[in-house]
């Protein structure tokens, strides 16, 4: 009897050894897990950066509008003035946009042009005067945003009629143009801002002028509208 109650015991404890290794074993991955949520968060975290990373490629949207204007200083046969113009811009990937445009500038003008001794022609325009119409074509990079503002730079080439009626000259400018700026959201679709853009090439005119430099600097505010 007493071997009976012996062995019954040590059975007993046996049973109550295993099972509190089972249940240890089956608590140890829960407890070692990560906490509910944390792939989650850390996928979202993510998500976060790499829109940080792309700037404004996190806009929806592939075709927006633009209208700029501003005041643009010239000088010789380069024209300077009010300036107007618009824009049209088409997302090529995430921060890189095709921009094609046209634009105006508008001043009094007053004669600049005079027979030299030798008996060339010398034209020296003011900073503001003449008339321009261009067409640009170039691409538009945007960096990433910071409280709400996104700065931008733009760089491409044009093509620029040229006129100073006083003197009865017109001629024909092949510039590239190089700009920087900045813009904000104002809604959903709507984005305002400003910037300055710089332009350098030559000119090809007539009255026996021929070929001059030419050089202009604008300083513009502008909006930009997304289509879609």
């Amino acid at each position: 009897m007493h071997r009976r109650r012996l062995t019954c015991g040590r059975l007993a404890r046996a049973l109550s050894g295993s099972a509190a290794l089972l249940a240890l074993a089956t608590a140890a991955p829960t407890a070692w897990a990560d906490p509910p949520g944390d792939a989650a968060a850390d996928t979202a975290e993510a998500a976060d950066t790499a829109e940080a990373l792309d700037g404004e490629s996190s806009p929806a949207g592939t075709y927006e509008i633009g209208a700029h204007l501003g005041l643009r200083g010239g000088g010789r046969v380069t024209p300077g003035g009010f300036q107007i113009g618009g824009v049209f811009l088409y997302r090529l990937s995430g921060s890189l946009w095709s921009e094609s445009g046209v634009n105006i500038t508008l001043a009094g003008t007053e004669p600049g042009c005079f027979l030299e001794r030798n008996g060339d022609r010398f034209c020296d325009h003011g900073v503001l005067g003449g008339t321009g119409l261009a067409a640009t074509a170039g691409v538009r990079v945007f960096f990433a945003e910071n409280r709400r503002v996104t700065p931008y730079a733009r760089a491409g080439l044009g093509l620029e009629y040229a006129a100073y009626g006083d003197d009865n000259l017109d001629g024909l400018a092949i510039p590239i143009y190089l700009g920087a700026g900045v813009r904000t959201p104002v809604s959903d679709r709507v984005r305002v801002g400003g910037g300055a853009q710089l332009q350098l090439g030559v000119g090809f005119f007539d009255q026996g002028l021929g070929a001059e430099p030419h050089g202009a600097l604008s300083v513009l505010v502008n909006v930009d509208i997304a289509l879609d």
